[in-house]
Order: C-alpha cells, then structure tokens, then sequence
C-alpha cells in the first residue's frame, strides 16, 4: 500500500511542475559544469564554486572538482581584466577607435 502511495505522490508531484531530488551526486554535476566552463562559459565555474564550496570539505572528489572550477574562475577572470585593462590603456595607440560605440 505505501509504495502504490508514493507512486501516486510521485505522480501527482510531476503533474504539479515539482522536480524530483537531486539525483546526480554533486561530484558528477561538478565535473559537468567544469567542462562547461571548459566551452569558453565561465560562469559555470564560478556558479560549481559557489554552489559546492562548502560541500566539498566533506568528499574528496567534489573537492577536486570545485578546486578545479575555482581555479578556472579565478585565471579566467584575471586574464579578462588584464585585456580590458590593457585594452583600455592601449586602443588609441593601435587606431582601434572605431570599435568603441558611441
């Protein structure tokens, strides 16, 4: 009877819009968003940082991965600033004025 209950709870809970638990352990979702960061999309490292960062000094694995994520964030941020920061000081001197909007 308890499990035709919690089929039916299932059920209903689907039909709502609710989603299930988690059901990826967060290693697997961290390792997901690191590649995703990998595809030129940064923001999926520092969101697994953000997400797991307190989570990952419990399991060794999520912790490789937010280290990872962490460390991509951070180089991937320090080399943007760097360009607009170059870029800025440096765009008159390589005529690049007609980049800029008005």
């Amino acid at each position: 009877m308890e499990e035709y209950l919690s089929a039916r709870e299932a059920q209903r809970r689907s039909k709502q819009g609710v989603l299930p638990e988690e059901t990826l352990p967060a290693a697997d979702i961290a390792r997901r968003m690191f590649f995703a960061g990998c595809a030129c999309l940064p923001i999926f490292w520092i969101l697994a940082t953000a997400t797991y960062w307190h989570d990952a000094k419990e399991d060794p694995d999520l912790r490789y991965w937010v280290r990872r994520c962490a460390v991509g964030a951070a180089t991937s941020t320090l080399l943007f600033v760097t360009w607009v920061a170059v870029f800025r000081c440096k765009y008159e001197d390589w005529h690049l004025e007609g980049l800029l909007v008005d």
